[in-house]
């Protein structure tokens, strides 16, 4: 109870859009995987059904997370690192998951027209182009922060506890 992420993580828990990692652990330290992000934002939609086939060759029928990215690339929520994989054990990148909740914002019909000038992060071009309108729209509207007041850390991960900070914070929003 006494960990900064403790709310996030029960909050999430009681929606049921975030689980643990066995009955009673929740393994904040350990990294995040693209398949874990889709699967949540599958479970905050209500777990609709896909409308098209998905492309990707690594993911299998059957897999957990199988619905979770057809319907995420049906919807244009998600894209492949490539046009034939999604990579969806491979860690998250901080920049990734800012680019898929703007991508399930407009979705939902939500305002994603928020920016805020990031040029101040020292590792500001090293954010690929397609997350940039992403990451200013997610620090302006404080799901994400930098790790520090210089450094924003695009291409590094987030762990489990970070990412249910995020996402606490995006699904907490009114907007």
């Amino acid at each position: 109870p006494g960990d900064w992420y403790y709310s996030s993580v029960l909050d999430l828990y009681e929606r049921s859009l975030m689980a643990g990692t066995s009955g009673h652990t929740f393994s904040p330290a350990q990294g995040t995987t693209r398949a874990m992000m889709v699967q949540m934002l599958y479970r905050l939609a209500g777990m609709p059904e896909a409308e098209a086939p998905c492309p990707f060759e690594d993911v299998p029928a059957g897999a957990w997370y199988t619905r979770a990215v057809h319907w995420a690339y049906a919807e244009k929520i998600v894209a492949g690192v490539s046009a034939a994989q999604f990579a969806p054990d491979e860690p998250i990148t901080r920049e990734q998951l800012c680019a898929m909740l703007y991508q399930y914002a407009r979705y939902q019909g939500l305002p994603v027209h928020q920016s805020a000038d990031i040029s101040r992060y020292s590792d500001f071009d090293e954010i690929s182009a397609y997350a940039l309108p992403a990451l200013r729209w997610a620090c302006a509207s404080g799901y994400l922060y930098g790790l520090s007041d210089t450094v924003l850390a695009p291409k590094g991960g987030a762990n489990r506890a970070q990412m249910a900070g995020i996402f606490a914070r995006f699904t907490a929003s009114p907007d």
